[in-house]
């Protein structure tokens, strides 16, 4: 997660939550629903 901080502060995007899921669909669903009604980008891997 250190890496992709730096690469999006390099752009001008500041990552602001991480949150570690999981390997359960919906739990991801869940997850991801919850982020994108506070943030404009959502990033997983």
């Amino acid at each position: 997660m250190h890496f992709l901080a730096i690469e999006l502060s390099k752009v001008g995007i500041d990552l602001k939550e991480v949150r570690i899921v999981r390997d359960y669909k919906p739990a991801i669903i869940s997850a991801v629903r919850t982020l994108s009604a506070s943030f404009d980008f959502v990033f997983t891997s």
